[in-house]
């Protein structure tokens, strides 16, 4: 089967990986169309060059899938023009998150109390995108607001991938699609070898420096009941105006042993600075940072999620042994996870990352 994978953000490690699994699966049978510039290219890949070469070559029949590595609200035009051309051809969405949760119907429930304004930013800032790109002629018509007109849209898409089944079950729960179990990583990225055994005993909270992680909550939390473990702060990136004012509230209104860690390193440094973790909060109330989650459960960290979140539902169906941070009510309610709940959960992670598990799901999208 002759595929176009379609990307729209500017490069990053989930964005080469996706790359790497496809490439070393089948080697340049593969098409590639960056819409977005500037996308670092370190591959000898087939690449689309425009929009008009995609639909050349469906016009061709050349092409039997077309798949979508997040799939945005302004790209719909885009699965119009090719099923319009070619009424055969298969949509694929392999999902992110932002590319849905962060549309304006569901936007204001990212956001705690405390957070409202940067919902308003966010809101703000999405309408002007959405100007920019009627101006340039990607979309055609004003932003959607409507959930009703949207879904609509979405049934032209035939086959959808996750790795939370719950988003699948969230999006299309009106609509019948196929859906397709699909991870970013397998167990060998979560490995991190270490010279010396390193004593987990420090709290992160958060991975970045996002509104949408609603790090005050916890931070009251960790004041109220007087948690004396040092709190870790991940703001290398983000919305630098919230980063701002999170540090300037950590200094003014909380006085916990706290440390931020500014400096953005590769993913693998990155980890290793993470295994002195015993206790990790992701207040995020949709689904967020699974990379650190999975590295977590493989490092035998205790995980807090909002149970707001898909990622919450799914692992506790799953069988994983992870906490809600909603249902914090006392000191006694934070704590560590003992031996046997550790290696119940690594054994739970390495069936759902095991390397061959793994490349057998990415061979059923390349199918």
């Amino acid at each position: 089967m002759v595929t176009v994978h379609v990307f729209f953000d500017k490069g990053g490690f989930f964005s080469d990986k996706a790359i790497s699994f496809i490439e070393n699966i089948e080697p340049k049978k593969h098409y590639y169309y960056f819409q977005s510039n500037g996308y670092q290219i370190n591959k000898e890949i087939n690449i689309l060059n425009n929009r008009s070469s995609l639909i050349e070559l469906l016009k061709k029949n050349k092409i039997q899938k077309v798949v979508f590595h997040s799939l945005h609200y302004f790209q719909l035009s885009l699965v119009k023009e090719l099923k319009k051309t070619n009424n055969k051809i298969i949509i694929a969405w392999v999902f992110w998150s932002f590319e849905y949760y962060q549309l304006p119907f569901n936007l204001k429930k990212l956001y705690a109390n405390n957070n409202q304004k940067y919902f308003y930013r966010k809101l703000i800032s999405i309408l002007f995108e959405n100007a920019n790109y009627i101006k340039n002629r990607v979309v055609s018509s004003p932003f959607y607001l409507l959930k009703r007109k949207y879904s609509n849209n979405l049934k032209l898409v035939d086959e959808f991938y996750s790795f939370v089944e719950d988003d699948y079950n969230r999006i299309f729960k009106d609509i019948q699609i196929q859906y397709s179990y699909l991870p970013y990583l397998d167990i060998n990225d979560l490995e991190v070898s270490s010279e010396n055994e390193v004593e987990k005993n420090k709290i992160m909270i958060g991975h970045s420096g996002s509104p949408l992680l609603n790090h005050v909550e916890v931070c009251d939390l960790i004041q109220r009941y007087d948690i004396q473990s040092e709190c870790l702060f991940s703001l290398s990136y983000g919305n630098k105006k919230y980063i701002h004012e999170l540090k300037h509230n950590l200094n003014s209104n909380f006085s916990f042993n706290f440390k931020i860690l500014e400096k953005r390193l590769p993913l693998i440094e990155y980890y290793k600075t993470l295994n002195s973790v015993s206790i990790f909060f992701l207040n995020a109330y949709c689904q967020q940072g699974l990379g650190n989650v999975v590295y977590f459960l493989n490092n035998g960290t205790a995980i807090y999620l909002s149970e707001k979140s898909t990622t919450f539902n799914f692992l506790k169906k799953k069988g994983f042994v992870i906490f809600s941070i909603e249902n914090i009510n006392s000191k006694d309610d934070i704590r560590i996870l003992n031996p046997t709940e550790v290696e119940s959960n690594k054994k739970l992670l390495n069936e759902m990352l095991n390397v061959d598990f793994v490349i057998s799901k990415w061979k059923l999208l390349l199918s």
